[in-house]
């Protein structure tokens, strides 16, 4: 019985992992996107400016 419970509450931790993991991948790439669109980023490197690279950072 203690088994099932722990072998239970093993998978539940696991299969939590993956969601968290994800969440803050998410996080960084939210955050690099929205300092890349600042203007006075852009205005240090116009490249970014450019019409492909600006929507891609917006998606």
């Amino acid at each position: 019985m203690k088994n099932k419970i722990m072998g239970f509450f093993s998978d539940l931790g696991r299969s939590l992992m993956m969601p968290i993991a994800a969440l803050a991948a998410c996080g960084i790439v939210l955050g690099l996107s929205s300092a890349l669109m600042k203007p006075q980023v852009q205005e240090v490197l116009p490249f970014l400016a450019a019409s492909v690279l600006y929507l891609l950072s917006q998606l």
